[in-house]
């Protein structure tokens, strides 16, 4: 199919080709993907199948535009169901103002609306947001959830005075934290994991499923993954894990909480797990800490008590939103309401 008379619009395909293909239009705009971290997002992600158009300029064999979307496996109360959320999207310089973005992604709608994938989500950025909110259907789930708990009055004052453009990131090594028993360092997660997430998922309405499948492609199994997981064990039962990682990042090194979980009734566990990965922040002189947590999350009061705020407009780091557009799921009253959704920075896919 032609999106216009030189271009030519196809599936991507699970080749090595195409995966250059794709990551041939970062490089060109001055980002950079490897070829392993893109067949670890795309082809190797647990929710299977392949969800991203391109469009082709022949002439030159390049892609002038794609639009991607991965699938996941949801919680949608109590029930598992095939979502998608809405990741890489890129048209080439010498190929804008063709509306490539909007005819590729309502493309892939309708391709996954037909293979029951329950609805598209994301966090477009300012130079996308009005397009799939104005011209894509998406609703507006905003803001972007995200606290911070500053370490160091310094970088508050770096970034109230400086508002140039922040260096490129870089994860960073780091000398692991001691810890004694009940808390254990993990290297991969098992089957307590799937019991501790629908535990803790009971009273979250909407949610990517945190299964250990899930949890060990996005965390064990990313390329270049400087992650580390802490358990917290009474006996041998897992009743509470953190994940949590540490960046160059912003103009500063930010420690992200990427996951924290534990039983309904166990908060305090929560508190503890959470102020390791805090003085594992300080020990690293990190400038500051960052969480993803909607109001109405079972984590929120956790990361409240623990000092974590939410994040002022003059300090986010970049501008993000959050929003979700319907496909096979028509539910609008249990999508289009915050208060049902669950998020963490394990959404994200940057950090």
């Amino acid at each position: 199919m032609t999106v216009s008379n030189d271009l030519i619009v196809r599936h991507m395909q699970p080749t090595d080709e195409d995966l250059e293909l794709f990551r041939g239009l970062w490089i060109e705009e001055g980002s950079f993907k490897t070829l392993n971290h893109v067949r670890w997002q795309y082809l190797a992600n647990p929710g299977k199948g392949l969800f991203v158009d391109f469009a082709i300029d022949p002439v030159v064999n390049k892609l002038a535009a794609v639009y991607a979307v991965l699938p996941v496996y949801f919680w949608i109360k109590g029930q598992v169901r095939l979502a998608c959320q809405s990741l890489d999207t890129r048209t080439g310089v010498n190929y804008r103002g063709r509306g490539l973005f909007v005819k590729l992604a309502k493309m892939v709608y309708e391709r996954c609306e037909k293979e029951g994938i329950a609805f598209v989500y994301g966090f477009p950025n300012r130079n996308s947001v009005h397009g799939f909110y104005n011209r894509l259907n998406w609703h507006s789930l905003d803001p972007i959830p995200q606290l911070i708990k500053p370490l160091k009055l310094t970088y508050l004052l770096r970034k109230l005075i400086s508002r140039g453009p922040s260096p490129k990131e870089n994860p960073v090594t780091v000398t692991p934290l001691e810890v004694k028993k009940p808390i254990v360092p993990l290297q991969e997660f098992d089957d307590q994991v799937d019991d501790l997430w629908k535990e803790f998922a009971q009273p979250v309405g909407v949610a990517i499923n945190r299964t250990k499948e899930y949890l060990n492609w996005r965390f064990r199994d990313r390329p270049d993954s400087h992650y580390i997981t802490l358990g917290y064990y009474e006996g041998n039962k897992l009743e509470g894990l953190v994940i949590y990682r540490m960046m160059e990042k912003h103009g500063g090194k930010v420690g992200y909480v990427m996951e924290l979980l534990f039983r309904p009734e166990k908060s305090e566990i929560g508190k503890v797990l959470l102020d390791c990965a805090i003085k594992h922040f300080r020990q690293e002189n990190c400038d500051v800490a960052l969480c993803m947590s909607l109001e109405n999350s079972p984590t929120h009061s956790v990361f409240r008590r623990a000092g974590f705020v939410h994040i002022p407009s003059w300090l986010s780091p970049i501008e993000l939103h959050f929003g979700v557009r319907p496909l096979a799921l028509k539910d609008e009253a249990l999508l289009f309401n915050r208060n049902f959704w669950f998020l963490s920075y394990a959404d994200s896919d940057t950090v």
